[in-house]
């Protein structure tokens, strides 16, 4: 559709650096996009369910940059289709508080830049295309999930930890509370990804090979997620928000946690390398 009616971005590419009421370019910007760009849930994915579904190890490297390659590219059609599809008043009341919200925004301008091709069904398609993501993504995060509390709680029955897991997430969803919580995605998500760069780095630190593709990334990724919490913190006291704050802190210490183990790796791998030498 976009290839055919060649649209016209009907939305400014750049609003300033200082919007109103905007938060800091870094570090939150790089907390609120993830996915294809980094993403720590996507390392549990690709750690616990795509390693499983490779034939051959070789085929990770294709698999891994091309499924980030092509979420980049969707994301660039889908900031088309709202942002030529839509103009920019139209788009700013689907996002305020009580409008359509994003999923609305995106089936609409996607329903008008393919009204000649999909005869104004255009809309449905995209939303049934967003509501095929989001029940995979469930699927997939469910999995996970029971991984993890398996792995954690010691839990020997797959059938008990997957009821646990969706009854516990089923709960939360129809609680409305889920809301609450919602605003550490973000931090923690990220948080987990400088933990898979870190983790990676060790295992490439044990066996003598370079680290300058993932241990600068880590660093990067951790300070970051630090700066976000701190960021966030800061919001949370003021708001006096005090589950989110007491979140905040809690993932701090992990974070630093994290630094402390990954000091103790080059600490006894450079005393390992002494002794041989």
């Amino acid at each position: 559709g976009i290839v055919i009616t060649r649209p016209v971005m009907k939305v400014a590419c750049f609003g300033g650096w200082v919007p109103e009421g905007a938060d800091w370019l870094w570090p939150m910007l790089f907390v609120t996009i993830a996915c294809g760009a980094n993403s720590g849930f996507h390392s549990l994915v690709s750690s616990g369910t795509t390693s499983k579904q490779l034939p051959n190890e070789k085929f990770a490297r294709r698999i891994g940059y091309g499924g980030m390659a092509l979420e980049a590219l969707l994301a660039i059609i889908a900031l088309i289709a709202v942002g030529a599809g839509l103009g920019s008043g139209e788009l700013g009341r689907m996002l305020s508080k009580g409008g359509e919200g994003p999923i609305g925004a995106f089936g609409k301008g996607y329903g008008v830049l393919t009204k000649t091709m999909l005869f104004g069904k255009g809309s449905m398609i995209a939303i049934m295309i967003l509501n095929a993501f989001i029940l995979t993504t469930l699927d997939t995060a469910t999995r996970i999930c029971r991984y993890l509390s398996e792995e954690l709680f010691k839990i020997k029955n797959r059938f008990f930890s997957t009821f646990v897991v969706v009854f516990t997430s089923g709960a939360l969803a129809l609680s409305g509370k889920w809301s609450t919580i919602w605003p550490m995605f973000g931090a923690s998500n990220q948080l987990v990804a400088a933990l898979t760069f870190i983790v990676i780095s060790s295992w490439l630190l044990c066996r003598g090979k370079s680290l300058k593709f993932t241990f600068f990334p880590a660093v990067l990724m951790l300070v970051t997620s630090i700066g976000a919490l701190l960021y966030q913190l800061a919001q949370f006291i003021k708001s006096k928000d005090t589950l989110l704050a007491c979140a905040s802190i809690v993932l701090m210490a992990l974070s630093l946690l994290m630094v402390y183990d990954v000091i103790s790796i080059g600490r006894h791998k450079s005393a390992a390398l002494d002794y041989t030498d």
